[in-house]
């Protein structure tokens, strides 16, 4: 019984340790399906549409994509499972005035790094810990990614250019 549990208190140890490097990859049991897949899916239940930001975080332990896009006068908001390519929620809106005109917003998916490299960039810049949660978003003519970093205790958020792999901004909660 004592080795039992000093090995799994080893296991435990050295598996944090590492998880650094390797916490990008840790996710892929949860999720099947690319950002490119994802992307797909939304293009094809709303045509003629521009993205505008895409999501994928967890929600009672399963991950889903959020993507957002609109067209000249409806926001349209699509729900995926991560895993099984089901969508989970479908939302239209009409857009206010000031809100249409979504060129400036829509997002570029031919030149981003993907979801493996921002994690990659995020927890070489914190040093260690595991992604939980990716955000594509754009701000002015900025695409970047917002990926969560949580380590023992803490919850880091690191901007990243989505484009060059800059870090933009690091955003840390206790």
């Amino acid at each position: 019984m004592k080795r039992i549990l000093i090995g799994l208190a080893l296991l435990i140890i050295f598996g944090h340790t590492t998880v650094g490097h390797t916490a990008s990859f840790m996710n892929s049991k949860k999720i099947s399906i690319s950002v490119e897949e994802a992307v797909s899916i939304f293009q094809t239940e709303y045509p003629n549409t521009d993205i505008t930001s895409l999501e994928l975080d967890r929600s009672f332990g399963k991950y889903y994509y959020e993507i957002e896009g609109v067209d000249d006068s409806i926001e349209y908001k699509l729900t995926i499972d991560a895993k099984n390519k089901k969508v989970k929620n479908k939302e239209q809106e009409l857009l206010d005035v000031e809100d249409q005109g979504s060129e400036q917003k829509k997002i570029d998916f031919s030149t981003i790094i993907s979801t493996k490299q921002a994690s990659k960039i995020a927890i070489n810049h914190i040093g260690k810990g595991k992604t939980t949660d990716w955000k594509l978003d754009k701000n002015l003519s900025t695409t970047y990614w917002e990926v969560t970093v949580k380590k023992i205790g803490k919850t880091s958020k690191v901007s990243i250019d989505a484009i060059s792999g800059k870090v933009l901004a690091v955003e840390e909660d206790d």
